[in-house]
């Protein structure tokens, strides 16, 4: 521990501030410190009034250890020998637990570079290999809610229970849920169909893509947005390429979902490849191609 704090922000001083881990930071005792009196100060405000305990929002043993390049804070519990929490400014009653004790956390950074979840890219950025990195995470969870658990919870009636399951599928992307969250997107309840395509999206599995083009068909509102959120992850290509493919390679149906869904989209990136599908071989993508480019404006 001392000489891990001997380091400042991460840094021997010899080279970026980053170079122990390239997207965050061990921060210098000092800031730590500092970072640990704010928190428990602001905690004593925010719940000043309320009845409720500080420790509900700070808890007085939270000692932060380390600081993502995106602001996210660690903290260690019980001097290190209790779990380390990924603060949760939004969603107090939902603080992660990414490791068993301190120890056990700087043990895990080590593992994950060691077997790629954790990648030295660019000047001072790592790359991160999601689906690696949720495959680890899956193997530390131990006695903790599994896929058919976490899958129960967001389809209960607990709001608490829901977003823990969404948290959670978000964070371990379990390939096993992608079948049971496709028959989500036909759930009457508007809520969970949407939670689902974003699911879907956050474990980024191919076999979604087809299901969401129809959804980006046939759905409006808000959950046409969940569905373009849902199918703009998978892979690199994008919503608008994978519409694109399914509208060149797919089956008639799903041609003419894609035809549709790229008229919804109201980009006009699209329409190039709708100008194509005039040329279809079935009649039903020339029609719902022609709509989709009057749609756009591209007659």
């Amino acid at each position: 521990m001392a000489a891990l704090y001997e380091w400042h922000d991460g840094s021997s001083g010899d080279g970026p501030a980053e170079e122990l881990f390239p997207s965050g930071r061990f921060p210098s005792l000092q800031r730590a410190v500092e970072a640990y009196f704010f928190e428990v100060r602001l905690a004593r405000e925010v719940t000043s009034g309320t009845g409720l305990d500080p420790d509900s929002s700070y808890a007085a043993d939270w000692f932060p250890i380390f600081v993502t390049a995106g602001g996210d804070r660690y903290v260690a519990t019980q001097a290190g020998s209790g779990p380390v929490r990924l603060l949760d400014r939004v969603d107090w009653s939902s603080q992660v637990e990414e490791a068993a004790s301190f120890a056990n956390f700087l043990e895990q950074l080590v593992e994950r570079y060691q077997k790629g979840a954790y990648v030295a890219g660019p000047v001072r950025t790592v790359v991160v290999n999601e689906s690696v990195l949720a495959q680890l995470r899956r193997g530390q969870r131990g006695d903790q809610a599994g896929p058919e658990a976490l899958l129960a919870q967001l389809q209960g009636d607990d709001p608490d229970l829901q977003n823990h399951a969404v948290q959670e599928i978000t964070r371990l992307r379990y390939p096993e849920l992608v079948s049971p969250l496709i028959g989500l997107l036909t759930s009457p309840d508007s809520i969970l169909r949407r939670r689902a395509a974003l699911l879907l999206g956050a474990i980024g599995d191919r076999r979604a893509i087809p299901h969401l083009v129809r959804a980006l068909a046939e759905w409006k509102g808000d959950d046409l947005a969940s569905a373009w959120g849902g199918l703009q992850p998978i892979g690199g290509e994008g919503a608008i390429g994978h519409l694109e493919a399914v509208l060149r390679d797919g089956d008639s149906e799903l041609r003419v979902l894609a035809a549709q869904a790229l008229g919804n989209t109201e980009d006009a990136t699209a329409v190039p490849a709708l100008q194509a599908a005039r040329h279809d071989a079935d009649a039903r993508v020339q029609a719902a191609a022609d709509a989709a480019l009057r749609r756009l404006g591209a007659t």
